[in-house]
């Protein structure tokens, strides 16, 4: 092996699983050169991988430190992992910049789930020259960087031998107030595990450390001025973690031990009042109640329908398949396109057909219809079940059906589809259609896919959450197959691009390997390439966490809207209080009637966004007990929504780049369809019409 560019410090905690998955992201790195130095090391964990790097061993990471060789020096701990080009950018951006320490961000997770990135603020590309002061109050994790060695020799830096909670503190910040250059980019991260913290033990420990770089810098006013800016954040990061019984205690000491350090930790207890007595409500997939405290006791009730209530519900139900109150009829003026109007794309869900998976799991004859008319109401006043109209039950076998939606789409302003696509390594499921529409060139109608690439559950049918159908991973030369099974339709000459690009969406990068997702999109790209287009222009789904750690790591042209994804978390819409008279019901009631009126859909964005919408949601026919969401909205409510956002495409989308995306043209056991149905008629199809029109002026 060539001398290392890097020796990978790693400190083992015992947990197999994590440790397994973070050597392979290490043995993996597209970086080469490495060194790997085990602490704390185990021979039942390493066996498999010892033939695979340099591996030496040390007992502390000081000692690591001493015996490595690397030009730099990288800490990882067997809990966390790294993107497979980690190492590779900061060691390109420490070597243009001759930096001592290249730097990036922290992501850290908790139970599997990504929850914030931690680093200096502001967007932050390759090569970034961060001022020591703004590195050390955004964070002090020693994990997230990497060091020239000399530079630490040199410099006499290293860990105080006492494993005092805070030791990475006083490890990063004597390292970065001796660097010369430190260098920052947030193309790569480092993903950690959220600390759990014990208390006592921690501000103890913390105020000790801070005691001795303060005392260690005794002098140096530059440096002592950046320490005590960094000790508030630093407290008020562990304050947040402290279950509350423990914070009086924590203010009491740290305040005590730095009397001339201005600390404001916040209020440690509620408003009077609300201490004595408070109502709120809460929705959970478990349980459905309203949560009393009075003189402090808690106290949960269940909500529950009284007589009065499910009197109301079963009138409503009787009498609900009657009102014809809202029923549209069909338009006798079509819509006709004009140069500058936006491209309304519709999802179309290709399921309404048989296929022997379905056949296999759910039994002969089942299709989404199945789920569609077994749903009821769980409050009165709720849509269900939604029974189409003009097509009817229709099935997917031939393009009959297919001929009258394209008819229908463009008859009210819809540009062309979406196509959902589920490619599974090489296998596909629910095809037929989309293969018979390929085929039929009379099927006039621009379209793209939209690879659905998450794993299938038993959710579709009846089944529970956790029982795997078809799993999904990317596997050596899935790029290829991939390919080769997409380029057909993208040399098709309706499939949509933009400058000689083809459009792909796809739905769900997180849940593979960091780094797995970004290099398959760069070999599909270069396939592209290859056969005469310009690139591929490939989209992600709007996340509601780390949205710019995907769009970042994976390079994605455009971030496309989802709705409801991305959306559901409360704070977009929030809940309503209704009567449900089913207790079995698991899941929540959302108010688009606030969203709407509140314009919530216009925020702030970093990336190329394409904004989206629904005509409604609401998923009961399929998870009616496990989790379902309720979107109830009206074709009024539509109409404003699709018409601002077309407004705002214009004005903030290129030319050759205003699309709009609709959930969805056929959804009917998710209630999100603009085909007609028994109750609207064609009223969210003329609502689009009009808003597309009305749009114009």
């Amino acid at each position: 092996m060539n001398k290392a560019k890097l020796s990978a410090i790693i400190t083992i905690n015992g947990n197999k699983s994590r440790f397994e998955n973070c050597i392979d992201t290490v043995l993996n790195q597209t970086l080469k050169e490495i060194e790997i130095i085990y602490i704390n090391s185990s021979d039942k964990f390493l066996n498999s991988y010892k033939e695979k790097n340099t591996i030496k061993f040390a007992k502390t990471i000081n000692e690591a430190i001493k015996i490595s060789e690397g030009e730099y020096i990288g800490f990882i701990n067997s809990d966390d992992y790294i993107d497979l080009n980690y190492f590779e950018e900061l060691y390109n951006n420490a070597i243009k910049q001759n930096a001592d320490i290249s730097a990036t961000s922290s992501v850290y997770m908790q139970s599997g789930n990504k929850q914030k990135n931690v680093g200096p603020k502001g967007s932050h590309t390759a090569e970034t020259i961060i001022n020591k002061g703004e590195i050390i109050k955004a964070d002090c994790d020693y994990q997230n960087k990497i060091y020239k060695r000399v530079f630490l020799n040199n410099n006499n830096i290293e860990f105080l031998n006492e494993n005092y909670f805070g030791n990475e503190n006083y490890f990063t910040i004597k390292a970065v107030l001796a660097a010369n250059k430190v260098v920052f980019t947030n193309n790569v991260s480092y993903y950690t595990l959220s600390e759990k913290l014990s208390g006592a033990k921690n501000i103890n420990s913390l105020a000790k450390v801070y005691k001795i770089l303060l005392k260690e810098f005794k002098g140096r006013e530059n440096e002592i001025k950046i320490i005590k800016e960094r000790l508030p954040e630093n407290s008020k990061q562990l304050y947040s973690k402290l279950p509350s019984i423990k914070r009086k205690f924590f203010m009491k000491h740290i305040k005590s031990e730095f009397p001339d350090i201005e600390i404001n930790l916040g209020k440690t207890k509620p408003p009077f009042l609300k201490r004595i007595f408070s109502v709120e409500n809460t929705y959970s997939k478990l349980k459905r109640t309203r949560i009393f405290r009075i003189f402090g006791i808690k106290i949960a009730q269940k909500i529950k329908a009284s007589k009065k209530d499910k009197i109301e519900y079963a009138n409503y139900v009787i009498n609900a398949q009657k009102d014809r109150s809202n029923f549209v009829k069909i338009t006798k003026e079509s819509y006709k396109r004009k140069e500058n109007d936006p491209k309304l794309i519709a999802f179309y869900l290709p399921q309404f057909h048989n296929f022997p998976e379905n056949e296999k799991w759910f039994g002969r004859g089942f299709s989404e219809w199945t789920n569609d008319t077994k749903a009821v109401p769980q409050y009165a006043g709720h849509y269900q079940p939604h029974l189409p109209i003009d097509l009817g039950f229709y099935n997917l076998e031939t393009t009959d059906a297919m001929k009258r939606q394209i008819e229908l789409a463009k008859m009210y302003g819809i540009y062309g589809f979406s196509f959902y696509y589920y490619w599974f390594s090489g296998h596909k499921v629910m095809e037929k259609p989309i293969e018979m529409f390929l085929a039929d060139k009379s099927l006039d109608m621009p379209f793209f896919m939209f690879w659905a690439n998450e794993p299938w559950t038993k959710l579709w049918g009846d089944g529970e959450q956790d029982e795997v159908l078809f799993d999904h991973e990317i596997k050596d030369g899935d790029d290829v197959k991939f390919m080769n099974d997409i380029l057909p339709y993208m040399k098709d000459e309706r499939y949509i691009k933009i400058n000689n690009k083809p459009l792909l969406i796809i739905y769900k990068p997180e849940i593979y390997l960091s780094g797995v997702m970004a290099e398959f999109m760069q070999k599909i790209r270069n396939i592209a390439k290859n056969e005469g287009f310009d690139d591929l222009f490939i989209m992600l789904v709007k996340k509601e966490e780390n949205l710019e750690e995907l769009v970042t790591l994976n390079k994605f042209d455009a971030v496309v809207e989802f709705i409801p994804a991305g959306f559901t978390s409360g704070k977009d819409f929030i809940f309503k209080d209704e009567k449900l008279v089913n207790d079995n019901f698991r899941g929540a009631v959302f108010d688009v009637d606030d969203y709407v009126t509140n314009k919530k859909y216009f925020y702030k964005t970093n990336h190329k966004t394409f904004k989206g919408l629904f005509p409604m949601w609401d998923n009961t026919a399929r998870k009616v007990e496990s989790g379902a969401f309720i979107f109830q909205s009206t074709p009024k409510l539509y109409k404003t929504w699709l018409k601002d956002i077309i407004n705002w495409t214009k004005e903030n989308n290129n030319k050759n780049e205003q699309f709009i995306f609709i959930n969805a043209w056929n959804e009917w056991a998710e209630g999100a369809h603009l085909e007609p149905d028994q109750k609207y008629g064609y009223a969210f199809l003329q609502a689009t019409k009009e808003a597309m029109e009305e749009a114009r002026e």
